[in-house]
């Protein structure tokens, strides 16, 4: 996949190369908070940081981006590693869904790279729970479908995306 415009913002092997996001190529790491998305057999996956390196202005911005292509289809992935402001979360992920040209550029070039249809999705990891009438008026709110997933501390098992595409 084609990031020429961003290489600096990827996810590497090499600690010392790598944003201070990543924890090595296919996992971002914030607080404890972290999320994996291991590609498998005839899959792509690239991580980059869009929080202070994709995207470096004041506008809202979600923490990273895994775009992933395999089995005849691909996924631009979201990614906000949110402590307990849910909301802020929400409208983080919705205001680069929704607005950010950074992210529709990089979208397309998946598209372009991929064969196959390629969904957007959203997810956030969290140390606090949420109910589903909670989730489902910030959704409406923001106009945006997020998967939460809960990760309280560091010493928890890392949540892998793969699962859930």
């Amino acid at each position: 996949m084609d990031t020429l415009a961003y290489p600096q913002c990827v996810c590497k092997r090499m600690p010392a190369q790598n944003p201070a996001l990543c924890s090595g190529p296919f996992t971002f790491a914030e607080k404890g908070k972290k999320v994996r998305l291991t590609p498998g057999p005839d899959e792509q996956v690239l991580a980059l940081v869009l929080d202070g390196c994709v995207l470096t202005d004041n506008q809202p911005k979600c923490d990273g981006l895994f775009l992933w292509c395999g089995r005849g289809k691909g996924a631009a992935i979201l990614i906000e590693l949110k402590g307990t402001d849910l909301g802020k979360g929400f409208e983080q992920l919705a205001y680069v869904l929704h607005h950010r040209p950074e992210y529709r550029h990089l979208r397309q070039q998946l598209a372009d790279n991929c064969t196959g249809p390629v969904k957007d999705k959203a997810f956030m990891i969290t140390s606090a729970p949420i109910s589903y009438p909670q989730k489902e008026a910030l959704e409406e709110r923001y106009g945006i479908r997020v998967a939460t997933i809960l990760h309280s501390d560091a010493s928890s098992k890392i949540p892998e995306l793969r699962t859930r595409l």
